[in-house]
């Protein structure tokens, strides 16, 4: 079923405008009486009918509240990524928010090859924001991950310091990431 994320409560009636409605309308065009699972900022889960539709509005009804819906993990797993060349830091938000990251960190170490000025840096951080949006609604998650703003390897060792971190190497061959995971003593990685 068809996943839409509200950034309010949810109430009996909803009304869905903005880019939201336009995606709904042209996009996926919706109609009367389709039906649609609603999660709200705190996560709640319920489903929808669609009542009526104008050129950039969606009215929605709820019919139920949707118990036991939560999806997320036990933990909380931040994706820290050094920025890659061409378009793979996309696929990577994509793929880091179906497995159920919490958030994905860009950041620049001293061997990036990519620098963004400030402007671009904001520009692909939205554009990332944008995939991680849809990638979220499509894997049936309910909570929405950000992508937060690119930062340097000093600043992400010092806004992450309660959290166990690791780096992963592709050639490492004594220890997997599920036994580091599991000897480590933390809810957040």
């Amino acid at each position: 079923m068809r996943r839409l994320f509200i950034d309010e409560c949810l109430s009996e009636d909803i009304t869905i405008k903005g880019d939201d409605a336009k995606h709904l309308l042209y996009a996926m065009r919706v109609r009367p009486e389709q039906v649609f699972t609603i999660v709200d900022k705190e996560s709640k889960v319920a489903q929808a009918k669609v009542i009526s539709c104008t050129s950039d509005t969606v009215q929605l009804k709820l019919l139920q509240y949707i118990e036991d819906a939560d999806t997320e993990a036990s933990i909380e797993v931040v994706v820290a990524q050094c920025l890659p060349k061409g378009d793979k830091m996309e696929f990577i938000v994509q793929k880091a928010v179906e497995l159920g990251a919490a958030s994905v960190v860009p950041v620049v170490s001293r061997h990036c090859v990519v620098k963004y000025d400030e402007k671009k840096k904001l520009a692909r951080q939205q554009k990332w924001q944008k995939i991680a949006d849809e990638a979220v609604k499509q894997c049936g998650r309910t909570i929405k991950p950000t992508v937060e703003a690119i930062v340097s390897l000093e600043q992400l060792a010092q806004d992450y310091t309660d959290y166990a971190r690791f780096i992963c190497y592709e050639a490492e061959d004594e220890q997997s990431f599920k036994e580091m995971l599991q000897s480590a003593d933390s809810k957040k990685y």
